[in-house]
């Protein structure tokens, strides 16, 4: 008898709520965290991962391995609500798929209600199309109580899955404007763009989600881009909320600090010079300096003689 059947009467489920990112993660690393300290699934038990977006709820179905003895939730999920929970390996089953409402039901704290998990299992395995489904049960709050600890599966270390983690930089030009971009390998990256000599860092972000990042900032400046590359002129108030982003979604390496504010210099207030004195000035030096250009000039006859003459 397999697994399957011998856990058949038991479908599990484990709500993200409004976090479709870490659904992304649960499904991309084969495992799952639950709302219990200690996992509420059996080896072979069918467990459906689901969260919701603005449009709908999104999920995948999959089934329970074991439990990981030396991993837990902050170790896949950096910002997973209980950190400290158990993780379960997951074998995944299908590929996230929007779950409509006539099939999946109601949704409460616990996710999907216990009378429509059959219909959502066959629904997510392409047997069940989108047909409406009665749910005799009210829709309330499902307690989640904890069963007898699973025993510990050994595994190979080389099997876990790792996190893959990039890398969003912000670089500065003086020509050019602001780059953003991506790369696995930071130290490579900024050697080829000759940081340092022809541009200077503005701030390095780490993320697993670091594509997605890089897509979605680009998106908010594209009227600033310069075509077919990642250079934007953006001004200092944008490049503000590019770094406020970044830090929501990502974990700041390093970054120089930037004011809330694009930077003006005003006008610096000129006196005006007051000229009302230098006319008479010029002409008193003129006289002066003619009488003794006069005096000096043997050619220049004294008035005394121009008399004397007369």
């Amino acid at each position: 008898m397999s697994k399957i059947k011998a856990a058949v009467d038991y479908i599990g489920c484990d709500y993200y709520s409004w976090n479709i990112e870490n659904l992304r993660i649960a499904h991309k690393h084969q495992a799952t965290a639950s709302a219990s300290p200690n996992s509420t699934f059996l080896p072979g038990n069918i467990v459906l991962v689901c969260a919701s977006q603005h449009n709908g709820v999104y999920g995948f179905l999959a089934e329970a391995e074991y439990v990981y003895p030396d991993r837990v939730a902050k170790d896949i999920w950096k910002d997973f609500h209980r950190p400290e929970h158990q993780v379960t390996k997951l074998k995944v089953l299908s590929p996230i798929k929007l779950i409509p409402e006539a099939v999946r039901g109601d949704m409460t704290r616990a996710g999907i209600m216990k009378c429509n998990r059959s219909n959502t299992v066959r629904y997510l395995r392409g047997s069940l199309a989108a047909q409406p489904v009665v749910c005799k049960e009210p829709p309330t709050i499902v307690d989640i109580k904890p069963q007898a600890k699973t025993p510990v599966v050994t595994y190979s270390k080389d099997t876990k899955p790792e996190p893959i983690f990039g890398f969003v930089y912000i670089l500065k030009h003086v020509t050019h404007g602001y780059k953003i971009g991506i790369t696995a390998d930071i130290k490579r990256r900024f050697s080829q763009l000759e940081v340092g000599t022809k541009a200077e860092c503005v701030g390095i972000w780490s993320s697993e989600d670091y594509k997605a990042i890089e897509k979605h900032l680009h998106s908010v400046f594209f009227k600033e881009r310069c075509p077919q590359s990642e250079w934007f002129d953006i001004t200092s108030k944008q490049l503000y909320v590019a770094i406020n982003l970044l830090d929501k979604y990502a974990t700041c390496i390093t970054c120089t600090p930037i004011e809330n504010k694009a930077t003006s210099v005003a006008p610096r207030a000129t006196k005006s010079k007051d000229n009302s004195m230098l006319l008479p000035l010029l002409l008193t030096a003129c006289i002066f300096f003619g009488g003794i250009a006069i005096a000096n000039d043997p050619q220049i006859r004294p008035y005394s003689e121009y008399e004397q003459v007369n």
